[in-house]
């Protein structure tokens, strides 16, 4: 990551002013709820100002998968057997993230207190710097949901 030392907005790191896994809550656009703290995170302010945000502060949430699998073995004969078995992976069906999206963007937002559009004339408007990616923190992709299999096996 190249840090922009000039107090621009290219490729300044983010100031994280607490700890991004605590307290989460909310959801994006789509309704799907965010694995992080997004309020945590802040663009420098300061002319210079370069972020305190270290490598990695985030990683994508713990992976909870649990496998059963049951067998029944049959003989056939001295020499022969047949097995029926049945196997089931992840069987609490707990979703399991690949990722986060950790596109973390600020920009330059409007704001009407009347709620209409900021316009010239008539309008007491203000600007703000705040995050403008709604889908930030929120799960990208998830490992398989439950799968189940059967089989059948003779050994001779």
């Amino acid at each position: 990551m190249i840090t922009d030392f000039t107090g621009g907005q290219v490729n300044a790191r983010a100031v994280i002013n607490c700890d991004p896994t605590r307290n989460v809550s909310g959801a994006d656009s789509t309704g799907l709820a965010y694995v992080i703290n997004r309020s945590c995170f802040t663009n420098p302010t300061g002319l210079g100002q370069i972020g305190s945000m270290p490598r990695n502060p985030v990683r994508i949430p713990a992976i909870f998968n649990n496998d059963v699998a049951v067998f029944k073995n049959f003989r056939i004969g001295e020499k022969r057997a047949l097995q029926l078995r049945w196997e089931i992976y992840n069987i609490f069906n707990h979703a399991n993230f690949d990722d986060i999206d950790g596109t973390l963007t600020f920009g330059l937002v409007q704001n009407n207190p009347s709620g209409a559009a900021c316009t010239v004339a008539g309008n007491t408007c203000t600007a703000t710097i705040q995050m403008t990616r709604n889908t930030f923190g929120a799960p990208t992709t998830a490992r398989t949901p439950r799968v189940m299999q059967g089989s059948i096996r003779l050994n001779f």
